[in-house]
């Protein structure tokens, strides 16, 4: 159960159900569970598509694009 949890949060926070899917079964070396593991990293990223449809890291990444985006001022070159 903690492994279809860990998978289940991690594929609903990133979005990428096949990378935490690869990643948990790398880490455990448990393939016995790789079909329940799989079923809950498609089913916890749709669900969190539903929710949310971007991932985390994009929805952070466009967050600090545009606090730098609006900083932007001019380089001051010495000497020209």
């Amino acid at each position: 159960m903690v492994l279809l949890g860990m998978v289940g949060y991690f594929s609903g926070v990133v979005q990428a159900p096949i990378t935490a899917f690869v990643i948990v079964i790398e880490m455990t070396n448990n393939h016995k569970l790789a079909l329940p593991l799989m079923a809950t990293a498609l089913l916890a990223a749709a669900t969190s598509r539903l929710i949310c449809p971007w991932p985390v890291y994009k929805a952070l990444s466009e967050g600090f694009l545009a606090r730098t985006k609006s900083r932007e001022t001019p380089v001051k070159v010495e000497g020209s």
